[in-house]
């Protein structure tokens, strides 16, 4: 079963989104719905829903300031569900999997659904197959399980210099040979797993190898050179963190 959560601020909406969800996807389930962005943000963080479907413009938090409170660590696929078309570029910005405009057509949205469907199915057999492989990681020394188009590879998180996003995939960037490895997942999700291994988030785009940090550029909120030379923004938001283990 997978899950869902819906946010709108209007109950007619999600009454309308329910009803097309429980007539084309009976094995996806609702686990939670609302209208207010703050409350919803402690019912995401229990239900740990599969998807999201998520208006942008909202009182108090728009869509695009409620993904960035909830913060990466929760990974729902995102699918948009708006009035405003405009929004779209932004919405991909954002790591979305999906964009709708209402009046939701139904041929969209059924469409929409099933490609990210099968990705959220192809994830969950690859967590279970990680969780199954974890206790013998750990005792390799905290090798990374990542899945690839050709099949699982393992690595010491020491080889990992940083990290990329690249939509829904993460770029591993190596300080060996294969120096890039494209990983079928979203950056978001690898954040609770490198950061007690000596990683930082600096960036929606970017997690770093502290250990390769070789200088930090002052700005608003700053570059990272790491030893291999590469040149990495800070987001500003990020700053404070990042200073508490240079400093």
């Amino acid at each position: 079963m997978i899950k869902a959560f819906i946010l709108d601020d209007q109950d007619t909406n999600i009454i309308l989104l329910k009803s097309c969800l429980a007539r084309f996807f009976p094995d996806i389930q609702v686990c939670g719905s609302g209208i207010d962005p703050l409350e919803a943000i402690q019912q995401i963080s229990s239900t740990k829903p599969d998807l999201l479907f998520l208006d942008i413009s909202m009182p108090e938090l728009n869509g695009f300031e409620f993904l960035q409170k909830i913060g990466g660590h929760l990974a729902p696929e995102v699918i948009f569900v708006t009035a405003y078309g405009e929004y779209a570029l932004q919405a991909f910005e954002f790591q979305a999997s999906g964009y709708l405009t209402k009046p939701v057509d139904t041929t969209k949205l059924v469409l929409t659904v099933n490609k990210i469907l099968d990705h959220i199915r192809q994830r969950k057999v690859l967590t279970l197959i990680e969780e199954g492989k974890q206790d013998h990681a750990d005792r390799e020394g905290k090798k990374l399980t990542l899945p690839t188009q050709n099949g699982l590879l393992f690595v010491a998180a020491d080889t990992v210099c940083y990290c990329s996003s690249s939509g829904n995939y993460t770029v591993f960037h190596m300080i060996e040979e294969p120096r890039q490895l494209l990983v079928s997942r979203q950056i978001g999700q690898f954040e609770p797993v490198l950061s007690p291994q000596g990683f930082i988030r600096i960036h929606d785009r970017y997690i770093v190898n502290l250990k390769y940090i070789k200088a930090y550029l002052r700005g608003n909120g700053g570059m990272l050179v790491l030893e291999n030379g590469t040149e990495l923004p800070v987001s500003a938001r990020r700053k404070k963190l990042l200073m508490q283990y240079l400093v």
